[in-house]
């Protein structure tokens, strides 16, 4: 790895929320996949473990920093999400490399629109629309993000930005029957647990580091239905990362 000392050192940016203006733009481009670790969104409805019926026109994808025990909470920066007295924010920041930099940004050619939950849309939006000089700012502006919430109430204040209405895993499911883009859940924990209860997950992007924390919020919580899936990608890098693509077993 000593051969790429400085070009890690640009690339565990990846998890920073902070502006880096020595990152040339497609680098920067890809500090934007940071994925929250906000694990739980209190106030998000959710179905959760009845399967929603669904005909499917898009695809909903999931991406999301794991542990080897599971935790999704806080892998960005230390004070990300502290509740519940987590004190190990930051995890990812030291797995960070080329390979990972280069499998996020090869990403971001596709068009998609977001799903989050209330924590992780708030989090994203106080941070990126002051980012003028970074190109992803830009990018994320004009992305359509379906925000779930009981609190917030529309117009949401960062453009494109829609609340979910009614119960957020059927609107969920109702999108997945129209035309459009892929969607994208990043972070968002509760929200994705009732997506993931009612079946409507239809691929796992899990970017599994090789650190046990033994706790904090878990991504697979209790009560979900059992499900087999199949790895249809997988990718190690040079930090011990795995990038593990997986579907579920229909």
């Amino acid at each position: 790895m000593g051969n790429h000392h400085h070009e890690d050192e640009r690339y565990s940016k990846l998890y920073s929320r902070a502006p880096h203006g020595e990152i040339p733009s497609d680098e920067r481009v890809r500090d934007a996949l940071e994925v929250g670790g906000r694990a739980g969104e209190p106030d998000t409805l959710d179905s959760g473990s009845v399967t929603v019926p669904r005909a499917s026109a898009r695809k909903l994808t999931v991406l999301n920093n794991l542990t080897l025990d599971g935790v999704m909470q806080g892998p960005g920066r230390r004070d990300e999400d502290t509740r519940h007295g987590f004190g190990e924010g930051g995890w990812a920041q030291a797995y960070a490399d080329v390979v990972l930099g280069e499998y996020l940004g090869s990403g971001m050619g596709s068009i998609h629109e977001l799903v989050l939950g209330r924590r992780t849309w708030e989090d994203f939006a106080a941070f990126w629309p002051t980012q003028e000089d970074n190109p992803f700012s830009a990018l994320l502006g004009t992305l359509t993000k379906h925000v779930a919430s009981r609190t917030l109430h529309d117009p949401l204040a960062w453009a494109n930005s829609r609340l979910l209405p009614g119960d957020a895993v059927q609107a969920v499911a109702e999108l997945l029957a129209l035309p459009g883009p892929d969607l994208l859940c990043m972070g968002s924990g509760k929200l994705l647990h009732g997506l993931m209860g009612a079946g409507l997950v239809d691929e796992y992007t899990l970017l599994i580091h090789p650190l046990v924390l033994g706790r904090g919020e878990r991504m697979f919580a209790e009560g979900l239905p059992r499900t087999e899936f199949k790895l249809v990608e997988a990718i190690t890098t040079t930090t011990g990362v795995i990038i593990a693509v997986y579907r579920p077993d229909r």
